[in-house]
């Protein structure tokens, strides 16, 4: 026979049992705030070092070097904005010619756990979709520049060294291309040349880029930072613009796949451009997702295939060709303009 304190001691023990059961479990509650570092400086023909204080959304510089003698162009697109739901990103960097471009984007992602348990984290971003090019021309043979990027995540805890959790890096001059993916399979990556060396291009499309990211502890905090640095130096000396020696890194959007915002002047110089250019191919800011989650977060959805352009003319000067964004959107409204007057004339003479 079953006594009444056992029966009282088996009730009190399953009733336990079930309030642990119906309790929340501890969970960890990542909160993170993104801010931005963005530098640039370049130089033209003349030698004479500028560095803009742009401070954050975007930048557009075409310089033309000495005309008409087309000595030199160097074209600069810069974008860098960033917050907590994500990013607009362009480096679009080319010189033809005696010019230097150096710029550099640096997202830090400051994330805090403040749960009750630690948990492992993943860093999920994208790589752009890229392009890295170079020309020799008439100076076929010459060392006359080169071009160079570097792109790494890194994780940094308080009083602690870094840690590399990722990188990447390219390098072009006259005698070609090399590429490090740091092991990440770009999307669509292709390697074009032309038959006579004179020039080569690497294309790749947006990939996904997740990355382990190491544990955080209950209450602890850390810093993950998305680092993109880019350098482009030519020093031939040209009688002609359009068969010089030239270089060019982009990573950005050619076709406004990201979504960015004046999408509509970049796809019209996009369509009006193909076949497109070696060095001078116009790039509009990427929309990258940038978060830092739980580990068994499921991963993203693949990017869409990409498939790289056919190359036509080896350089397309910027100067003079393809109306700026500004000079396209005072158009569009001239001729939106045109049209509510075309339209209130026809109301009047009804």
């Amino acid at each position: 026979m079953i006594s009444t304190s056992f029966m009282r001691r088996a009730f009190a023990v399953a009733a336990s049992l079930l309030a642990l059961a119906g309790a929340a479990p501890a969970t960890a509650q990542l909160t993170e705030q993104v801010r931005i570092i963005n530098r640039l400086g370049y130089s033209n023909r003349d030698g004479e070092y500028q560095s803009p204080a742009i401070g954050g959304p975007n930048a557009s510089i075409i310089l033309p070097g000495d005309r008409p003698s087309q000595s030199s162009e160097l074209g600069l697109e810069y974008t860098g904005t960033a917050d907590n739901d994500g990013f607009f990103f362009l480096h679009n960097n080319y010189c033809v010619g005696t010019c230097s471009i150096s710029t550099s984007t640096i997202i830090i992602f400051n994330v805090t756990n403040n749960g009750t348990e630690a948990v492992d984290l993943r860093f999920d971003s994208l790589i752009t979709p890229g392009h890295l090019a170079f020309f020799n021309g008439a100076n076929l043979g010459s060392d006359d520049g080169s071009a160079t990027f570097a792109f790494d995540v890194l994780r940094e805890d308080p009083g602690a060294e870094q840690e590399l959790l990722y990188g990447a890096s390219g390098f072009t001059n006259f005698r070609g291309l090399s590429l490090d993916t740091g092991g990440l399979d770009y999307n669509g990556l292709t390697l074009q040349s032309a038959d006579d060396g004179s020039w080569q291009v690497y294309d790749w499309g947006a990939t996904n880029l997740n990355l382990e990211a190491g544990r955080l502890e209950a209450g602890a905090s850390t810093q993950i930072m998305y680092r993109a640095t880019y350098q482009v130096n030519g020093t031939a000396v040209c009688t002609d613009l359009l068969i010089c020696t030239g270089f060019q890194i982009a990573f950005g959007d050619p076709r406004n796949e990201g979504g960015s915002t004046g999408g509509a002047a970049r796809m019209m110089a996009f369509a009006a451009s193909a076949p497109e250019p070696v060095i001078g191919r116009i790039f509009d800011p990427f929309e990258l997702t940038g978060t830092v989650v739980d580990a068994t977060t499921p991963l993203p959805d693949a990017q869409s295939p990409f498939t790289a352009p056919t190359y036509g003319p080896t350089f397309v000067s910027r100067v003079g060709a393809v109306p700026e964004p500004a000079t396209w959107l005072m158009m569009i409204a001239g001729f939106g303009l045109v049209g509510t007057a075309s339209r209130r004339r026809r109301l009047l003479a009804a």
